[in-house]
């Protein structure tokens, strides 16, 4: 009788619980392997929102051929009295809006007075009226974001005419910080 004791959990076992304890351990595997995918594919995702929504835009010589009628113009400021203002044409690809936040001069912040928002495909001037004197050396950021608030800072050199006036000769892009998902108002160090 003990010996088909014995047997009796040898067959339950090979029948019943081995194959229960495999397929728990397939099912497991299974689901890590799904979640592994699903968070592959989230990163994919992302990427090509970082990528399709980044802004894109280049400075326009005031010799170009181009619809200067119908550039909008975009001052940035302070609040103070104006003693120079930085210029330039640009032209927003139509890749993406681009949303102006700021322009800094020394931790000094200038700010959108008549809208922020450049549509795509649009031809703007931006004047930046600084409240303070310029020397050449002193650098001036240009912050921007675009619709997923995700920062972009961009350098931007300048030629000083010393008569009240400069003109924005060239930019770069500095570095930008990334968010993904919805606008959100916390303070968030950006």
């Amino acid at each position: 009788m003990a010996m088909v004791i014995k047997m009796c959990w040898y067959k339950i076992y090979v029948d019943i619980i081995g194959p229960l304890i495999c397929s728990l351990i397939g099912g497991l595997l299974t689901v890590l392997g799904v979640y592994l995918t699903i968070r592959y594919e989230k990163k994919k995702d992302k990427d090509v929102i970082k990528f399709n929504s980044k802004p894109l835009f280049y400075r326009l010589d005031r010799r170009q051929d181009y619809d200067y009628k119908n550039a909008k113009n975009y001052y940035l400021n302070d609040n103070n009295k104006s003693l120079i203002r930085i210029f330039g044409t640009f032209h927003n690809t139509d890749k993406a809006y681009l949303i102006l936040n700021y322009a800094s001069i020394n931790n000094k912040k200038y700010f959108p007075i008549n809208g922020n928002v450049i549509d795509k495909d649009e031809v703007f001037n931006l004047y930046i009226d600084v409240s303070e004197k310029l020397k050449n050396d002193k650098e001036l950021v240009l912050v921007i974001k675009d619709v997923y608030d995700n920062t972009y800072e961009y350098i931007i050199e300048y030629k000083n005419d010393e008569k009240g006036y400069a003109e924005i000769e060239n930019f770069k892009e500095k570095k930008h910080k990334l968010k993904f998902g919805l606008r959100t108002n916390k303070n968030d160090g950006n």
